[in-house]
């Protein structure tokens, strides 16, 4: 199992019944009392109960924790709780408008847990709070003066819960996980001499580039990727040239977790939601590519060739694309698949702006819950999430510990609707809120464009010292110049369109 704490001056700070005598095992052995330090400090708080609280220094790795009388503990430098496992059900809080004042507790409202959970106060720098949860206890929120508990119950399958300034989001398992954490991933661990490589969807998107694009890139030619993105025929060819891929996680009606990048795909009937579909009749619908410069719908045309890859007819305008005969499911991806292949999962979900999901989408943690089954119950590929959604961020974050969870972020000035970004969210809109974030919620990483990279360096500068796995997309395998740039910069991945630019290896 991983280490709680890595290094040997990891700081707790707890707060217990001041009637009750607190114990301390680590790695299943009490801690020596000398390293428990009491402030004397007493809080008579929930109904003139008194408390207590004590610093501890743990002095050495630990991967189990566990207190008695506690209340709660928090990492002094992170804040972060250690008063739950992993898989546990947890709660996710967020705030959509900050109370301000001069006064601390008038600056944000108070998330408590029942009469026994310390407050947690929403700050400035971002407004997004994890709780544990333990079955059979309601949550009480603060905010301001004004007191919510919630008294319903916990239905895994609703969206958000809403009261007034906040809303919160409940994550519970139908099943627990069992991930092997002994085998635990981490991007740090791939010891390569370069930035890792990736193909966005494959070997790249199928848009078509524009003619400043093609300045952009110091090209005499449109480029073209003639693989259809998203399909096992472009991850294998990627493989053949590359570390990894970067593939979009959507779900079907019956709750299949399938690739595409958008929430719907065109027919002959109209464009459909894909979580209005089937897994299988969401398989049979043409692999298409867009027509539309630099978007990302897409257009049916002819009718599948039965036995040979798919090769899709266009008119003078478009061109041709080569894929498989049936768009994929995220098991046939990683079943056929080199288990080397290094796959970023991008989890999807839709904005308030997104008009390609049939009636109600499903709930972050039914997303979630299934994509980790999925990777849990299929062939092992080293794994990474990313997601424009902090709130799925976080889910992914505290529900498993095997893979690395970066944060997606458009970066600055991009005012283009989204389906999968709410554009009110000020973490997704700025690559310097999306460092703060992910720093501050202990994420691995952040992701966002290449020209955010190359106009914004000092920001990407400063996430990579504050330790955090910077990634960015939009890359073209010929641009050598700004290639060496985003390395020299500390980049730990780039994702590439393009592919086949590349060499085999």
């Amino acid at each position: 199992m991983n280490p709680i704490y890595a290094s040997a001056d990891a700081t707790l700070h707890i707060k217990y019944k001041s009637s009750s005598k607190i114990q301390v095992l680590i790695n299943d052995k009490i801690l020596e009392s000398k390293k428990v330090i009491s402030d004397k400090t007493v809080y008579e708080e929930f109904n003139n109960l008194s408390y207590e609280t004590v610093t501890i220094k743990i002095g050495t790795q630990c991967t189990t924790l566990k207190l008695t009388s506690f209340i709660t503990a928090y990492d002094l430098d992170t804040k972060r709780m250690f008063t739950f496992d992993f898989g546990d059900p947890f709660a996710i809080i967020y705030v959509n408008n900050l109370i301000t004042g001069p006064v601390k507790t008038l600056q944000a409202g108070q998330v408590l847990y029942n009469p026994f959970m310390p407050p947690l106060t929403f700050s400035a720098e971002a407004d997004l709070f994890f709780i544990p949860l333990e079955p059979g206890f309601a949550p009480v929120f603060t905010v301001g003066k004004k007191q919510f508990e919630h008294s319903s119950p916990v239905d895994r399958t609703t969206q958000d819960f809403n009261h007034g300034d906040f809303c919160y989001q409940f994550m519970e398992w139908t099943t627990k996980m069992d991930f092997d954490t002994e085998t635990t991933h981490s991007i740090k661990s791939l010891d390569i001499p370069r930035p890792l490589r990736l193909g966005h969807r494959g070997c790249g998107s199928n848009k078509i580039y524009s003619e400043l694009a093609k300045e952009h890139f110091k090209l005499d030619y449109n480029p073209k990727n003639h693989i259809a993105e998203n399909t096992i025929f472009a991850f294998n060819e990627a493989y053949k040239r590359i570390d990894g891929v970067e593939l979009d996680i959507i779900l079907t009606r019956d709750m299949v977790p399938v690739i595409n990048h958008d929430f719907g795909v065109d027919h002959d009937l109209g464009k459909l939601a894909i979580n209005s579909l089937t897994a299988e009749q969401f398989q049979k619908i043409q692999i298409q590519r867009t027509h539309q410069i630099g978007e990302h719908q897409t257009s049916l045309v002819e009718k599948i060739v039965e036995n040979e890859p798919v090769r899709t007819p266009w008119n003078e305008n478009l061109y041709h694309i080569v894929g498989d005969k049936y768009r994929p499911t995220f098991a046939q991806v990683l079943n056929e698949t080199n288990e080397g292949l290094m796959i970023n999962v991008e989890i999807k979900y839709n904005a308030a702006c997104s008009e390609s999901v049939g009636q109600r989408y499903f709930s972050r943690v039914q997303v979630i819950e299934q994509t980790l089954k999925c990777i849990q119950d299929n062939k092992q590929h080293p794994i990474y999430f990313s997601t424009f959604d902090p709130v799925c961020a976080l889910i992914l974050k505290y529900a498993q510990n095997k893979y690395p969870v970066l944060h997606l972020n458009l970066g600055v000035g991009i005012f283009e609707e989204s389906e999968d970004v709410d554009m009110t969210q000020k973490i997704c809109l700025h690559v310097k809120n999306g460092v703060e974030f992910a720093k501050k919620f202990g994420l691995q990483g952040v992701v966002t464009s290449m020209v955010v990279v190359l106009t914004m360096p000092e920001v990407i500068i400063d996430g990579v010292s504050k330790g955090l796995e910077m990634f960015s997309w939009g890359t073209l395998p010929c641009a050598h110049e700004w290639i060496e740039k985003q390395t020299k910069m500390g980049m730990k991945g780039l994702i590439y369109d393009m592919v086949t630019m590349i060499d085999p290896k």
